[in-house]
């Protein structure tokens, strides 16, 4: 008998139990929340670019307090043996080509890693105070057209990069 009364004790207090939301004040509702991603993990892009000697990949606003892992659509392992990956952080009109540093002088590394069917990459960065940039673009562009090219590329200048690359 202590059984059921038990059970029905516990079934009442399950069942009074509602699932009303309660407003946090240090919660931004998702129509207010700013543009900007803080520390992405496994954001896909928002544009592709993909060309017969080059790819790139643009995933937008970012805010990054520690760091973001980012998923490589169109960058295979097979991609990742043939082709030169760069990274670079947007702010306004300067990017900045990874390993490097920020004009807020924090530096930013990344390492990549093969999976199937895409790679990724883990942007890792000093501490510091979170950093808001304008887009995150990876270009991976093919060894044989590097090799080819006299001079050779100065991937330290993204607009180069991008005018000789056809992007």
């Amino acid at each position: 008998m202590k059984k059921y009364i038990l059970s029905f004790i516990f079934l009442g207090a399950l069942i009074s139990c509602s699932k009303d939301s309660v407003e946090d004040p240090d919660v931004t509702p998702p129509s207010q929340a700013a543009a900007a991603v803080l520390d992405p993990v496994n954001y896909a892009p928002a544009v592709t670019k993909v060309l017969p000697t080059a790819i790139q990949l643009n995933f937008g606003s970012v805010r990054v307090g520690k760091s973001m892992n980012l998923t490589l659509t169109h960058i295979t392992p097979d991609v990742m043996a043939n082709y030169s990956i760069h990274i670079y952080l947007k702010s306004g009109n300067k990017y900045h080509h990874l390993p490097g540093i920020t004009l807020a002088g924090i530096s930013y590394n990344y390492s990549l890693k093969a999976v199937f069917p895409y790679c990724s990459t883990t942007i890792t960065r000093a501490q510091g105070t979170a950093e808001a940039f304008d887009d995150v673009i990876v270009v991976a562009a093919k060894n044989s057209v590097l090799l080819s090219m006299t001079p050779s590329l100065n991937f330290s200048d993204y607009n180069a990069v991008k005018v000789k690359l056809g992007l």
